[in-house]
């Protein structure tokens, strides 16, 4: 995590932050980053935004195609095979 993705979070429209949430839904990445993210669109909602944020990950989710990843095996980090 890099102080320069935290400083840019409350710049980011609603829809990249939602979709950098999807990505850790999806891949497993990037979790604290997400978590900034939904803090964010918290935030926003708590000052009055109305944009449906649960609704819109959901449907970004239903667009993408299942997956199985196996990071282990993708890295092939030694003794977790």
């Amino acid at each position: 995590m890099t102080t320069t993705f935290q400083e840019n979070v409350p710049k980011m429209s609603n829809n990249k932050l939602c979709e950098i949430v999807v990505a850790n839904r999806y891949l497993g990445t990037m979790r604290d980053e997400a978590i900034m993210c939904m803090e964010e669109l918290a935030k926003r909602r708590a000052n009055g935004d109305i944009f449906d944020y649960e609704n819109h990950i959901d449907q970004l989710i239903k667009t993408l195609p299942k997956i199985h990843l196996d990071m282990a095996k993708i890295m092939k980090i030694p003794g977790i095979l």
